[in-house]
């Protein structure tokens, strides 16, 4: 009986080590593939993010180049220093001379940038192009009168065209600095 109990226990002293042995390794294989499975999910979602953060920056560097562009287009609009002294409105009448050249240049912007601009911005830049298209619209003209009439009607769309584009300015500006920057 010694030699049956013995036999016995030296089997399940056997099992009982491969069963352990065979629980550890399996422990160990489920716990390296949920953690390469982890990290290999993770890893994903971390390029993804650091794709969409090297998007988001070059979007961001598009507006700003936008926003230079419209700085500019609005530096340009203006007239210049011999006029100053002058009213406002006899300002933008001086702007409806070239209304043409700006209407140009608003539908060149856009061309550029009205992809890269929010919504928000790109409505108000909408509603300087229609000023500087309705400023166009022929008109006949057979006096003086009706010349100085044309001057000041110009004059009244070049109005709504800078300040359309003086509000997008500041759109732009918020979306791209999260704040109105005052221009000197």
């Amino acid at each position: 009986m010694s030699d049956f109990l013995t036999v016995f226990l030296t089997n399940l002293g056997g099992t009982t080590a491969s069963v352990l042995a065979l629980g550890f390794l399996f422990k160990t294989w489920v716990s390296t593939r949920l953690t390469e499975g982890i990290k290999a999910e993770y890893g994903v979602v971390l390029e993804t993010l650091k794709n969409r953060l090297a998007n988001d920056s070059k979007i961001q560097e598009k507006r700003v180049d936008a926003l230079e562009a419209l700085h500019a287009m609005l530096t340009d609009l203006m007239p210049s220093r011999e006029f100053e002294g002058q009213d406002w409105e006899d300002a933008m009448r001086v702007v409806g001379f070239d209304i043409d050249k700006h209407q140009a240049s608003l539908r060149a912007f856009d061309k550029t940038f009205g992809i890269l601009i929010p919504e928000r911005v790109r409505s108000m830049l909408a509603e300087a192009r229609d000023a500087a298209c309705d400023a166009n619209l022929p008109q006949a003209i057979r006096s003086a009168e009706d010349l100085n009439d044309d001057v000041i009607r110009k004059g009244t769309f070049a109005r709504k065209m800078v300040e359309a584009l003086i509000g997008t300015r500041h759109e732009l500006e918020k979306d791209v600095f999260g704040r109105t920057v005052a221009v000197k």
